[in-house]
């Protein structure tokens, strides 16, 4: 908006230009552009990752999955998380409120669950009582075991597995994927045809690298 003195051009007008100009040299642009990033920024190109992605969804770029080497101890885990949810959703319910049953539990969520139940124990005031022979009420066994699940995802994620997983999917396209829509709130293209979303999805492409670029040589963190 500087370059124009705060003059917004029109969606005419942006799209002639991308029409007129940018159709037959966007591919050179984007090349060029790539090649100048490795060249000057030790770029390492002997190992391409590559991923599909739908841009309707959802990603994020600090999810945590639960597969891989560990695949049978954590499907425990998310069973137990499951039959949390369900007793949740048994509890609340009758009152509208309803919990999420998904194929993969992040931490945030469990995270979002502990402020719920936080807020009723602010409501209703129990008396948290422990020891044999102690009869805890729904709310604080709610809270315990959901409290002791955020543990042990932890305790994953601080494992070495979950380091590594977790280093191996920062250096993935799954964090750009989760950038782009998150960050940029783009999950639809806006132009039918295969040539358009080529064209928009390119464009996403190099205003992205060359964010990375820039951030990553002036020390800016996103």
């Amino acid at each position: 908006m500087w370059l124009t003195d705060e003059i917004s051009p029109s969606h005419q007008a942006i799209g002639n230009f991308i029409n007129k100009h940018l159709t037959t040299s966007l591919k050179d642009i984007f090349k060029e552009l790539n090649e100048y990033i490795i060249k000057n920024d030790n770029v390492n190109t002997d190992i391409i990752y590559i991923d599909g992605t739908k841009i309707e969804s959802v990603a994020n770029k600090y999810t945590f999955i639960w597969r891989g080497a560990v695949e049978k101890f954590e499907s425990k885990l998310h069973l137990k998380i499951t039959k949390l949810i369900e007793k949740l959703n048994k509890e609340y319910n009758p009152s509208g409120i309803s919990f999420n049953e998904y194929d993969l539990y992040e931490l945030n969520y469990l995270e979002s669950i502990k402020a719920f139940l936080d807020k009723q124990i602010g409501l209703l005031n129990p008396v948290f009582v422990y020891g044999s022979g102690k009869r805890k009420t729904l709310l604080q066994r709610f809270y315990e075991e959901n409290l002791n699940y955020q543990k042990e995802v932890i305790k994953n994620l601080k494992s070495e597995f979950g380091i590594e997983l977790r280093v191996q999917r920062s250096i993935q396209v799954e964090g750009a994927f989760g950038m782009i829509k998150e960050n940029y709130g783009i999950r639809r293209f806006r132009r039918k045809g295969n040539l358009k979303v080529w064209l928009e999805m390119t464009l996403t492409a190099i205003g992205y690298n060359l964010l990375k670029f820039h951030n990553k040589r002036y020390r800016v963190t996103e």
